[in-house]
């Protein structure tokens, strides 16, 4: 039988990566100040970062990002 903790903590886990995620793409500069780039530019950049976020979070689910961080680790190797 599957211990019921086991769905609390990956709800934990998954709603701190998210904060994570979200606090680290937020803009460098004061919300009031002049930028450099449009506001189109700005909202292309917001949802390609949102998805980069959720195919990390599907890797991460299915165990595809640490595979991939042992083969780089090992040199590209395969275990035999």
């Amino acid at each position: 039988m599957v211990c019921p903790m086991r769905f609390v903590l990956v709800a934990i886990s998954a709603v701190l990566a998210l904060t994570a995620v979200v606090l680290s793409n937020r803009p460098e500069g004061e919300p009031g100040s002049a930028s450099s780039k449009t506001r189109e530019e700005q909202q292309a950049e917001r949802a390609r970062s949102w998805k980069d976020g959720m195919y990390f979070i599907r890797d991460a689910f299915t165990g595809k990002y640490i595979y991939t961080q042992l083969v780089r680790y090992r040199g590209g190797a395969r275990a035999a």
